[in-house]
């Protein structure tokens, strides 16, 4: 990617979710960041910034930078609040799962001068959904592909050795990352590896499924390992033959994720839909293989030489009311046995010089997908536009 080469006194407004619980958060973070390195940005957290980041420089700086209304203004938020922000040219970036979007959603995005997503499948998801509603194309903003990114400062192979949180736990190590959701697909990981477990498999599966804006997913957890022969031998462990289950706590920081990525033999991720899915990127990162549903967000940096590709076998309305009460729409299918064959796939070529092939590709394919990449891309398109000075580095 040809660099552009920006004025610091050029200026650019960043409205969104000033935290790194969430990841909006994330993606809001980040990316401001990146974009500070290059012009001047002004942050104007969402409700009001996570005390956890209060210590940050950079970000004081940015909140304390004046708005300016005569610059552009991106706001990374969901689709059917993108009315209350302002700027000179207000862009919105939303992240969704549903492969149709509301009416009230869709008047929200025409509201906007521009509209930027993270993959071709979000674009094709907003002109679908505008033909579902008679928007024809000169209501419609101009629609951008801006990839989100990773760190690959943090998220980066490691030589990690045994220590005791893993006292007990046999290889293989697998590992998911992301709240405890029916869209995630968590329940068909514990139905499917309680069936891999009567096979015989030895492994231990990781999920760090913490969610904290559902307190009770433990007891949803608990009940489908039960139902699925997992027993608990103490609190976040579940056995069943050789194989064992871990839910442990959260963990602290985003290298604490990064350590446990590197650990792990592959990560597994069968969602019905993604807007993005930061952390398949970020364990390809680490260079550890994926298998996951080859569908929505994630196919924009998905490629089969970094893992197994689930390939959808359908699709089924959407059916969680807890985080998509008044949704539409329809997620991806993939059956249990192509899940299982895949674990099992996976499994058997752990230790083979095969497996270490796909986490080399993995780590090759997440190094083109930075915060700086998403970054170079938003200002290039920006002085395509016209709306901020600067020059191509050639």
């Amino acid at each position: 990617m040809r660099k552009v080469l920006i004025s610091r006194d050029t200026q650019l407004n960043m409205v969104g979710p000033a935290t790194e619980k969430t990841g909006y958060g994330i993606h809001f973070i980040n990316l401001a960041k990146a974009l500070n390195k290059e012009v001047s940005v002004s942050m104007t957290p969402r409700s009001r910034l996570d005390p956890d980041l209060s210590n940050d420089q950079e970000i004081r700086e940015m909140t304390n930078t004046p708005f300016n209304y005569a610059a552009p203004t991106i706001c990374i938020w969901f689709a059917d609040a993108m009315q209350l922000f302002a700027g000179s040219y207000r862009i919105g970036f939303p992240v969704f799962e549903s492969n149709i979007l509301t009416r009230e959603q869709m008047y929200h995005l025409c509201n906007l001068d521009a509209i930027y997503v993270t993959s071709c499948w979000a674009w094709d998801v907003i002109e679908d959904s505008a033909v579902k509603f008679g928007i024809r194309k000169p209501s419609l903003p101009r629609i951008e592909v801006m990839c989100e990114g990773y760190d690959p400062g943090v998220f980066q192979r490691r030589d990690i050795q045994e220590n005791y949180l893993t006292l007990g736990w046999r290889r293989p190590y697998i590992q998911n990352v992301g709240k405890w959701e029916e869209r995630k697909g968590h329940p068909q990981i514990i139905r499917v590896l309680g069936e891999v477990a009567d096979e015989g498999y030895e492994f231990t599966f990781i999920g760090l499924w913490n969610n904290n804006f559902n307190p009770s997913w433990r007891e949803h957890a608990n009940h489908h390992l039960t139902m699925n022969g997992f027993y608990q031998t103490k609190p976040g462990v579940y056995a069943k033959g050789e194989c064992l289950i871990i839910l442990p706590e959260s963990m602290k920081t985003s290298y604490d994720v990064a350590n446990f990525m590197s650990m792990c033999d592959f990560g597994l991720y069968p969602h019905k839909a993604e807007g993005w899915c930061l952390p398949i990127l970020e364990s390809m990162g680490c260079g550890c293989p994926i298998i996951a549903t080859n569908y929505s967000g994630p196919t924009e940096y998905l490629s089969p030489e970094c893992g197994i590709l689930l390939e959808p076998e359908g699709f089924e309305d959407i059916h969680d009311d807890i985080f998509f009460r008044n949704a539409n729409g329809q997620w991806a299918k993939v059956s249990d046995k192509q899940v299982k064959a895949a674990v099992i796939q996976m499994l058997d070529s752990v230790g083979h010089e095969s497996i270490h092939e796909l986490g080399d590709n993995a780590e090759r394919q997440a190094a083109k997908f930075t915060w700086s990449d998403s970054a170079d891309l938003i200002l290039t398109d920006l002085k395509a536009e016209g709306l901020i000075k600067g020059e191509t580095d050639r």
